[in-house]
């Protein structure tokens, strides 16, 4: 089922009517750097998705929103759950499966 959810997660455009929290964001990168970590298929090192969640949650100023559609930071809406997905993609593309020095975060699902 996960893979489905990953495949789903991929495929789907991004909401852009409605405010979607940054903890969910980051939920589903972090899904997707599970099921590279599990299963080594590059596919799930999707840094394009990464790329369009960056353009939506960030500013100017490098602080992400608390949720897309809105224009603040808000740390109760999980930008946390982001920034780890973003970093854990970016350092499993960059260092592979074996040696990624971040390991996954399971505290919010």
């Amino acid at each position: 089922w996960a893979e489905a959810v990953g495949r789903c997660y991929l495929t789907t455009p991004f909401p852009t009517h409605t405010t979607v929290p940054a903890m969910d964001a980051g939920m589903g990168l972090g899904l997707l750097a599970d099921l590279h970590d599990l299963t080594g298929d590059p596919l799930w090192l999707n840094l394009e998705r990464a790329g369009e969640l960056v353009g939506i949650y960030f500013d100017q100023n490098n602080l992400p929103r608390g949720a897309s559609n809105i224009d603040w930071y808000e740390s109760q809406m999980g930008p946390g759950f982001l920034l780890h997905g973003l970093a854990r993609l970016a350092l499993l593309s960059l260092h592979g499966r074996a040696s990624c020095p971040l390991n996954a975060d399971y505290t919010g699902r």
